[in-house]
């Protein structure tokens, strides 16, 4: 067989050729949250995950305590990455941290976004792959429709991770 050959220059595009043409998250489903939490609880980590998009101490401090809110926190953390703005850095920076608590949270689920520097000219591309990650994570919370669901699959995770550790 012969060697693949170079792309033609009338190749359909792929991805957004400008910042202008990458998704905006809030067109994406709103995170439905799950009946066992209550509205207070509700406001209480839609407000933590407000202040964790905060740089410096109180964004750190308020992403700690959504990991330790465990189940719910995920609720919170992935409603506010979807009024985030990925064509800026200063917000994909703080979806950065938000997907390193995603993570902790899970046990290691991870969705890939790539991690933006403060001075960098982000890629439509990136910033399209970044927005999608949202998505996914919508995506992911609708296989925990509740809390118990949501520990036996992390216990199971974490579980397989030890065994792939021995």
């Amino acid at each position: 067989s012969s060697p693949p050959s170079e792309p033609s220059r009338s190749a359909p595009r792929t991805g957004p050729q400008s910042l202008d043409e990458v998704t905006d998250p809030k067109t994406y489903p709103e995170v439905q949250w799950p009946a066992g939490i209550d509205a207070g609880r509700k406001a209480e980590l839609q407000e933590l995950a407000e202040q964790a998009t905060d740089a410096g101490v109180r964004g750190r401090r308020a992403i700690q305590r959504l990991v330790q809110a465990g189940y719910g926190g995920m609720f919170a953390i992935v409603e506010r990455l979807r009024l985030l703005d990925y064509k800026s850095p200063e917000d994909s920076m703080a979806a950065f941290a938000l997907h390193k608590a995603l993570e902790e949270i899970t046990g290691g689920m991870k969705t890939g976004f790539q991690q933006v520097e403060a001075t960098e000219a982000i890629t439509p591309a990136k910033a399209q792959y970044n927005t999608s990650t949202v998505k996914a994570w919508i995506t992911t919370l609708a296989k925990f429709p509740d809390e118990e669901t949501f520990q036996k699959e992390r216990a199971a995770r974490l579980q397989k991770q030890a065994d792939a550790d021995k």
